[in-house]
């Protein structure tokens, strides 16, 4: 602040300018508000009402070190009148406007949003935020909340039953109460004995049938959809994954029953074919209404020849509609993939877990997953029996196979014919072999291990941009084992996780070696081996 105008005078005229902005702006933020004096003209016209607006500056403030740019319609001054004057037109222009609705919450708006209402604290609002995400009530497109079809059912039957619990001021209201128990200005018994009194009697009555006031029930819809297994009918059920078919026989005793589902895909992911790029300009302005209610329809891809329309009121209005017609859905448009074990087509198919590719034929069920960047993963290597890798346990051995993880080592002990088998899955950085019980390898058994690893990369892992080649035989260093342990650590690698009776032993691929190591809670299994 001990900088004068003065001293400045030798400096170019874009440097003398950008110092007087700095220099104002600093100085009106410093300055008291400006004041104004608004003034509404209301004038009648027939059966209209025509309204002008306009204010007059009373006091400066921070306007005298830096004016406004330019003048709103409000910055006007309106003539002097009095009530019955008679006004002459001059000029009418006319100008239509829409309302925009609210925009859609982002994490950061949602925050900001419970702490205005007083909900939450910041210790909870992440918790609160992937709640429901995990729960299926809400999705993130875009960085945008948009509301599931399971959401918006819990949240009509909480309404209608739990109105207290659903109030904005209740939870604002509980934290205020929680800081007085913890300030010492309110008693705890107090607070608990008024909230399950009331909370106590709204669950009691929303236990009772719907007749006498209880929570409605979320009633099966049934279609005339085939179920493709026991020839049933099939019924438009709500989960947290989503809306899907379900067959109607799930409901009969356990010999009887009948577990078929069939995965619908929402309509913001389908295409119509015969629509070309204007499908989804055509979806919004050709939105179905339920003939039953009138209300807007919910439509979802049941295979690429039919498409299921559901009234929004979906489970309290059974109304629906099947449209047939030339469907695809969104996200991959590369060429056609051929099935690796029967050779038949594969089209793109929506999951319970995201998008992937399905075979064509129906007595093959291969599957190939949809990676991040849009490609098809490649198919999966067949697995290298390793005999020489023996159980210890049982008369089994040891299965190299490759999974659909390729960010990690997962160990998924299994059951082949009655005798364990371990399977390994293969990956960029590490993999992994399961002890089930506290055990003590030998020599001998690590020197298979060693040999079984080499001979896995030397017969199943291709050479490749990705894959791990030594190009120099690594030496040893002079300490070839170390039987340390870790004791009640938690490994650090992905998705690898060690019981209170478990040891994972995890092949690791650093610059210099391969090397064969153990994370256990067993102070009994090896902790380094290098090979």
């Amino acid at each position: 602040m001990n900088v004068l105008a003065e001293t400045l005078k030798d400096m170019e005229a874009d440097a003398q300018k950008l110092y007087q902005l700095i220099w104002r702006q600093f100085v009106a933020c410093q300055m008291t508000p400006a004041q104004y004096d608004s003034t509404t003209l209301t004038v009648a016209a027939g059966d209209f009402k025509l309204k002008a607006r306009g204010r007059t500056l009373r006091f400066d403030g921070w306007t005298k070190v830096m004016p406004a740019l330019r003048k709103g319609d409000e910055d006007r001054t309106l003539p002097l009148v009095k009530q019955g004057d008679r006004l002459s037109l001059v000029e009418l222009t006319p100008a239509q406007h829409f309302t925009k609705p609210p925009a859609r919450f982002s994490e950061a708006s949602l925050v900001k949003e419970l702490e205005k209402r007083g909900i939450g604290r910041p210790s909870t609002y992440a918790s609160i935020i992937s709640t429901i995400q995990d729960r299926g009530y809400v999705r993130v497109e875009n960085r945008r909340f948009y509301a599931e079809k399971m959401g918006e059912i819990v949240t009509d039957r909480l309404e209608e039953n739990f109105r207290d619990l659903m109030n904005y001021d209740f939870t604002a209201q509980m934290e205020d109460r929680l800081d007085q128990v913890a300030n010492h200005q309110a008693e705890w018994k107090e607070v608990l004995n008024h909230f399950f009194g009331d909370f106590t009697t709204q669950l009691a009555t929303a236990e009772k049938d719907p007749e006498e006031g209880g929570m409605q029930p979320n009633p099966m819809v049934l279609t005339s959809i085939d179920c493709p297994t026991c020839g049933r009918k099939m019924g438009i059920r709500t989960a947290s994954t989503g809306v899907f078919l379900g067959c109607s026989g799930y409901a009969l005793p356990p010999k009887e029953r009948c577990k078929t589902t069939i995965n619908l895909v929402p309509e913001n992911e389908v295409l119509n074919v015969l629509e070309g790029d204007d499908a989804e300009t055509n979806a919004l302005r050709a939105k179905r209404r339920c003939q039953k209610c009138g209300t807007a329809m919910d439509s979802y891809l049941i295979d690429p020849k039919r498409k299921l329309h559901v009234c929004g009121n979906n489970p309290t209005c059974d109304g629906y509609e099947i449209e047939e017609g030339e469907f695809r859905i969104k996200g991959y448009d590369g060429p056609v993939v051929e099935c690796e074990k029967c050779g038949s087509e594969m089209h793109l198919k929506m999951g319970r877990f995201g998008k992937y590719m399905a075979c064509t034929n129906d007595e093959c069920k291969n599957t190939r997953k949809i990676l991040r960047n849009g490609e098809v993963a490649p198919p999966k290597e067949d697995p290298v029996p390793l005999p020489e890798l023996p159980c210890e346990k049982s008369d089994a051995y040891f299965v190299l196979r490759d999974g659909a993880a390729a960010s990690s080592w997962r160990p998924t002990p299994s059951r082949n014919h009655g005798k364990r088998v371990r399977r390994w899955w293969r990956s960029c950085t590490a993999s992994a072999i399961v002890c089930r019980k506290n055990c003590v390898i030998s020599p001998m058994r690590r020197s298979r291990i060693r040999k079984a690893i080499k001979r896995w990369y030397a017969l199943a892992v291709k050479p490749s941009s990705s894959t791990w080649r030594p190009k120099k035989r690594a030496k040893r260093p002079a300490g070839q084992l170390s039987l340390s342990t870790v004791s009640g650590r938690k490994p650090k690698s992905n998705g690898v996780r060690s019981g209170r009776k478990s040891a994972l032993f995890l092949l690791r691929r650093p610059a210099e070696r391969m090397h064969f190591s153990a994370v256990s809670s067993s102070p009994l299994c090896v902790n380094f081996l290098p090979l």
